[in-house]
């Protein structure tokens, strides 16, 4: 049975099957002793859901959210695929399924697209790897080498770190303005300096490698390993153990 009352701004839905209860529209309130009065309602129920102008206002700011998320999704494919000049809101907005108008509607130019796609992406992509620095109870050398094949294997398996790997190196340069479109990154890779750094804390170094020089072959090789996802992904590493084989190379040159 469905009762409707529309109380000032509020309108209130009541849903009911099953025993009696009293709902009182203008309070919210349900109580089986209740007097009905010209502002309340007595129906048969068991269970019984108020949706209130609230619901559809929540339910609106999730669409939103999620018609954001897909957005970001479809302008990191694009400027993986095609670039930055080919890139268009239209473009953008048919991979997404929406209009250039919603494209709008979230992002005001093709620059803060591309600034939030690698801002949130890479916040959300390099989770798992500073995960595995930080590890507890895992030696500091094995917690680098979980690091370091880890992302190796991310360019290969993840299709979306790929993109990110991609757009951070080739299409980002092309853009207008280059600082705000790899601000991101450049805080991702300070993030990882500083897992790497905590990670060679409790490690002994090879003669002559100091902690900095440590970070910095990691780091380049990280680099290194974007730049090849971008220009010559095949040789990157094929499987799991691959990577740590290159993994391993790169971290026992530097640790005793």
């Amino acid at each position: 049975m469905d009762h409707r009352e529309r109380i000032g701004d509020t309108s209130l839905q009541v849903c009911a099957i099953g025993s009696d209860t009293t709902v009182d529209c203008a309070r919210g309130d349900t109580s089986p002793d209740r007097a009905p009065t010209a502002r309340t309602m007595r129906a048969p129920l068991d269970k019984f859901y108020i949706h209130a102008y609230m619901y559809p206002m929540k339910r609106s700011v999730d669409e939103a959210r999620a018609t954001r998320a897909n957005i970001l999704a479809a302008g990191l494919a694009s400027f993986a695929e095609i670039g930055w000049e080919k890139t268009t809101f239209v473009g953008v907005g048919a991979r997404a399924g929406v209009t250039r108008g919603a494209v709008h509607h979230h992002f005001p130019d093709k620059l803060g697209l591309l600034t939030a796609a690698l801002d949130e992406g890479w916040t959300d992509a390099v989770a798992p790897l500073l995960a595995a620095l930080a590890e507890p109870g895992t030696p500091g050398p094995e917690r680098l080498v979980a690091f370091v094949s880890g992302y190796a294997r991310s360019l290969t398996g993840d299709e979306r770190f790929r993109r990110l790997a991609i757009v951070s190196t080739i299409v980002a340069p092309q853009a207008l303005a280059l600082e705000p479109g790899i601000t991101a990154k450049q805080r991702a890779m300070s993030a990882w300096e500083d897992g790497i750094r905590a990670a060679l804390t409790d490690t002994r170094c090879r003669p002559g490698v100091t902690v900095e020089v440590a970070v910095l072959v990691i780091i380049t090789l990280v680099h290194g390993l974007t730049m090849t996802a971008a220009t010559q992904p095949e040789l990157l590493p094929a499987n799991a153990e691959s990577a740590r084989a290159l993994a391993l190379a790169c971290v026992h040159g530097l640790v005793a």
